[in-house]
């Protein structure tokens, strides 16, 4: 059975498929953000075949809502399990909903993993 498709967690009609919607969710990481999330893995001895990395929403001091990064064992019910670069990231496609095409990423200037919309630049 066909599903039709969605990017960054948006619901595309299903006519002729019952009412069947599978979100499937789509990111780009960069080699650099691999390594570092790579390395914290391994330093977290987490198992890189049932483990991987959580993207989840968080609400920010400033009210702002941002992406929360961490080290997981494996997916909670309703996050969708996204296999890029050789990491598998385990993300609440609501968190992501808004971004047409996310892209994790290494802020050079804080050394801190980051997820934005995917530029030109990119």
């Amino acid at each position: 059975m066909r599903y039709p498709e969605t990017r960054a967690g948006r619901r595309v009609g299903s006519s002729g498929l019952s009412g069947s919607v599978r979100i499937i969710v789509t990111m780009e990481v960069t080699e650099a953000a691999a390594d570092v999330l790579r390395r914290a893995m391994q330093l977290g001895n987490v198992d890189a075949s049932v483990g991987g990395i959580r993207l989840r929403s968080a609400r920010g001091l400033g009210g702002g809502l941002g992406i929360q990064v961490e080290l997981a064992d494996g997916p909670l019910e309703g996050e969708r399990v996204v296999e890029t670069a050789g990491l598998r990231l385990f993300v609440d496609a609501g968190s992501i909903g808004t971004m047409r095409h996310p892209i994790v990423t290494l802020d050079p200037q804080h050394d801190t993993i980051a997820v934005r919309e995917r530029d030109d630049a990119d």
